[in-house]
């Protein structure tokens, strides 16, 4: 198993937030609520990347008692 991490450049992460400029563009031409979507691509990204920051962490933590205490609060959670 190849332990490397494969990052994704930005140019391909912008590529991505191309169709959604086009759906919010239409939004806002169609009088329909354009500011909700932003809000919610805006709240998207920021808890995805959260999320992400956590798990690299969680990832490379050398301690069991880190990976324990996650899995406990998994099982609490769920």
């Amino acid at each position: 198993m190849n332990a490397s991490i494969q990052t994704i450049p930005l140019s391909h992460l912008l590529l991505m937030l191309l169709p959604i400029v086009f759906v919010i563009i239409f939004m806002f031409r169609w009088s329909l609520n354009g500011w909700n979507a932003i809000h919610a691509i805006a709240r998207m990204l920021l808890q995805l990347l959260l999320i992400g920051y956590l798990l690299v962490y969680i990832f490379q933590a050398e301690h069991s008692i880190i990976v324990i205490a996650v899995i406990t609060v998994m099982l609490f959670v769920s």
